[in-house]
């Protein structure tokens, strides 16, 4: 809903200067946006790394996965 809103205001905004109380309301809600963006990234950090503390070390196709990642991004293949 606020990003709906967030788009309205922006397209109004390349038509005509807003309001002032319109200019509040977009940055209002451009922060709020950011913000709840912030907290999302960092439950799913939290989350990753509470089932690599459960599962991670099991010999399970996940840690293979991992492994073989983390193994080709250190790899150096040529000078």
């Amino acid at each position: 809903m606020a990003r709906a809103i967030i788009l309205r205001l922006d397209q109004a905004a390349e038509l005509r200067s807003l309001s002032e109380s319109e200019y509040e309301l977009q940055k209002d809600l451009k922060l709020k946006t950011l913000v709840l963006a912030s907290l999302e990234r960092t439950m799913a950090r939290q989350k990753a790394r509470v089932w690599f503390l459960a599962d991670g070390d099991t010999n399970t196709k996940n840690f293979h996965l991992l492994a073989w990642g983390r193994k080709r991004k250190n790899v150096i293949t040529r000078l």
